[in-house]
């Protein structure tokens, strides 16, 4: 049987985990984006498309992500008994990594850098939170010249949100630091920064 409603209805997070133990598509429709596919098999993440093109996972978190802030977007699940075994992430897993980044990016969303904001490598050491350090280690290389949240999201093939966050707490561990302001190809003259300078 179909289903359909609207996310004012009933949260992504909550969605996910009712379709669980269905086989089928689920369609999401966005006011001016491209329709959002999904494949759903065995309680796992199937192949995803936007439009007719496939969506690499980092983009399809960072969507979905923006679904949870559009009530307004309108779904329909189609069940299909003959889809082949999914092997991507479980339904539950990404319910609860979805529900996790809406929370922390509302309780944080003054804080975090802004997509623009560029970061250099400062310390090469491994974060003490281990959540961080997978995409640490991706990152370093790119952070090493000079990366913004939105390079940094397609180069490491991560969520930009997630991207965010992990920039942010980068900071405050010390690990990295905003780039040096440049004008016109090069850095602010010495005598521009020592007028602003603290006094002594």
């Amino acid at each position: 049987m179909s289903i359909w409603g609207q996310l004012k209805e009933i949260p992504l997070p909550d969605l996910l985990v009712l379709l669980k133990a269905r086989n089928g598509i689920l369609v999401f429709q966005t006011p001016e984006q491209r329709t959002l596919s999904l494949v759903l098999a065995n309680g796992r993440l199937g192949p995803a498309k936007e439009g007719k093109r496939p969506i690499p996972f980092h983009r399809l978190e960072e969507r979905l992500h923006r679904m949870m802030n559009d009530p307004e977007t309108a779904f329909v699940f189609r069940p299909e008994n003959s889809l082949p075994a999914a092997r991507g992430l479980e339904l539950e897993d990404l319910a609860v990594r979805l529900s996790i980044l809406h929370r922390e990016t509302q309780e944080l969303e003054k804080l975090l850098p802004s997509p623009d904001e560029r970061f250099v490598l400062r310390d090469h050491s491994p974060c003490e939170h281990s959540r961080w350090n997978e995409i640490f280690e991706k990152a370093k290389p790119h952070l090493a010249s000079g990366v913004s949240a939105l390079e940094l999201s397609e180069l490491i093939r991560v969520s930009l949100p997630l991207v965010r966050h992990f920039l942010y707490a980068a900071k405050r561990a010390q690990k990295i630091k905003p780039e040096a302001p440049q004008v016109r190809g090069g850095l602010i003259p010495s005598w521009i920064v020592g007028r602003f300078a603290p006094n002594p």
